[in-house]
């Protein structure tokens, strides 16, 4: 049984795959999509390009953010988000398989709830809202609706779509799948979704197979949303854990689960966010497992909420790749130090985390050292989206640190830098 991981793991490539090739106009080969699941995407005769397009104005029945979201059991209300101003609001149709909506009313009436979930976590930190009319917006179908290619996407102004199919996977008990697609008339499509069944959100009891299956559905939603819009393109999720497989020391490893992890220690603000891993019964956020918790505890972070605000649908910025900078002083006195050897490995995010190195150096009198990120296009994909630096210098101990494609982003989006730059500062030898 494969878990929530290692599904996202393995299907997290597709979406970037069919995200290269709808930016340039490209109908992907069914042959050359990468076969992770047997959920990877099939590109089949459309013939739902029938349909009429449909007007991006937010219709009557509009699900923004209510003043409580109802449960039952006893469970609390929640309180309404304070800043509605501003907003993006975006129509949200859910292309559906008949098999998993025996009782239309029944959906209409739940699946609206789902959307409401939805933009309460929306509602945290970011501009976007969902509409949804569950009289219109619900199609069903057993055809995929989306193209998988977009000529001209777009930056604002598109519609949602949410591909659900059937669970296949039988050796996986809850629903799963996901990835990022797009479709000519200009959506962006939450594709290769997965379901068991659909839930009536305010019957979930808490602890139960059902909440974490609910959970699992609305997690995968709110992931794959998000990298419509730009953010997480190369996964978080990836940099959960990754080897060292340099063979040289300081030898050091990414634990997400160690509370003293170098990578992770200052981002704990990504532990709630659904593009590095649900919050259902996740240990870095208390374990929720009631709705009301989940609700409660999941939120995007920082660096992913502000992507969402923006308009980067066609990818996040970052810092000037071929001009990153590093200062090397002493931690006792700060002064520069200069000719210390520095080294900088690649690191994949894939099986085994293979690296390779890119630079053996020294840094100047200054005791700085300027490098280029070491490859040839957009490094936002998990071949290309980790280095690690390793800096040594006789009568101090050496220090080793990871420099995502997501620290760019940092610095560039949060911290309003062009250039990046960092300070590595090294300890006296005892």
């Amino acid at each position: 049984m494969r878990n929530k991981l290692e599904l996202r793991l393995l299907t997290g490539f597709i979406g970037f795959s069919l995200l290269t090739q709808a930016c340039h106009g490209i109908q992907p080969n069914p042959q050359e999509s990468p076969t992770r699941l047997p959920i990877g995407p099939t590109v089949l005769s459309n013939n739902m390009t029938e349909l009429p397009s449909v007007a991006l104005a937010p219709t009557p029945n509009l699900i923004a953010f209510p003043t409580s979201t109802p449960i039952t059991n006893g469970e609390p209300n929640y309180p309404t988000a304070e800043n509605e101003a501003n907003l993006k609001v975006q129509e949200f149709k859910i292309f559906i398989d008949p098999s998993l909506v025996p009782d239309i009313e029944f959906a209409k009436e739940n699946l609206s709830k789902y959307v409401t979930d939805m933009n309460f976590i929306l509602a945290k930190n970011t501009n976007r809202r969902l509409s949804f009319n569950p009289e219109t917006d619900i199609i069903l179908t057993s055809t995929q609706p989306q193209s998988d290619s977009c000529s001209e996407c777009p930056e604002e102004g598109f519609e949602i779509w949410s591909h659900i199919a059937p669970r296949e996977n039988i050796d996986y008990p809850l629903s799963y799948g996901g990835y990022l697609s797009f479709d000519n008339s200009g959506a962006g499509v939450l594709a290769g979704l997965h379901w068991t069944k659909i839930y009536n959100p305010d019957n979930l009891i808490p602890n139960t197979d059902e909440t974490r299956d609910y959970w699992s559905q609305i997690d995968d939603m709110l992931h794959e949303f998000a990298h419509v819009h730009g953010a997480g393109w190369g996964e978080y999720f990836k940099l959960a854990m990754e080897k060292d497989t340099t063979g040289v020391d300081p030898i050091l490893d990414i634990n997400l689960y160690d509370p003293n992890d170098p990578f992770w220690s200052n981002k704990r603000d990504f532990f709630s966010d659904p593009l590095l891993m649900s919050a259902y019964d996740n240990p870095l956020i208390g374990n929720p497992t009631s709705r009301a918790d989940l609700l409660a505890k999941t939120k995007f972070s920082t660096l992913t909420a502000t992507i969402l605000n923006g308009s980067y649908r066609k990818g996040a910025p970052i810092t000037v790749l071929s001009n990153l900078n590093i200062q090397i002083t002493d931690r006792n006195t700060g002064l520069p130090i200069s000719g210390a050897k520095i080294k900088i490995w690649y690191v994949q995010g894939i099986s085994d985390s293979p690296s390779g190195l890119l630079y053996d150096n020294a840094s100047n009198e200054q005791g700085g050292f300027s490098f280029g990120w070491g490859s040839q296009g957009d490094p936002h994909n998990n071949y290309d989206f980790l280095r690690l630096i390793k800096v040594y210098k006789d009568g101090y101990a050496p220090v080793a640190m990871y420099v995502s494609v997501f620290d760019l982003e940092i610095q560039k989006l949060l911290e309003g830098k062009d250039i990046y730059s960092t300070t590595i500062s090294l300890e006296p030898a005892q």
